[in-house]
């Protein structure tokens, strides 16, 4: 998996971009779903903020070479203001989930 262009990670769901691509024929793909979560502690990255851009390359490290874009793009970041346990730090989580559309060979010689 690479890297995966960030221009082609959309929120537009499935139905929604096959509609406005009527060269698009559902069957010809799969649907393939990625889900992605990473945790920062205080300890890792000192000030949040910086971090997060990089965070959305690594969803798209999880994207399948072969697709043509990701559909329903969705993250969430949530976390602790404050230790919750003596001695445990501050911290963040990051949770990206979509669906790579890809072609597939199924119907290839139609």
């Amino acid at each position: 998996m690479g890297n995966f262009p960030l221009e082609k990670i959309l929120t537009i769901s499935e139905t929604d971009y096959i509609g406005h691509h009527k060269e698009i024929n559902p069957i010809y793909y799969d649907l393939v779903g990625i889900h992605f979560t990473s945790y920062i502690t205080q300890d890792t990255c000192g000030r949040y903020a910086g971090e997060l851009p990089s965070l959305k390359e690594e969803f798209a490290k999880q994207v399948p070479e072969n697709a043509e874009v990701v559909l329903g793009f969705v993250d969430s970041v949530g976390g602790s203001e404050s230790a919750t346990m003596i001695g445990s730090p501050r911290f963040i989580v990051y949770i990206a989930s979509g669906t790579a559309l890809v072609p597939n060979d199924k119907y290839k010689d139609e």
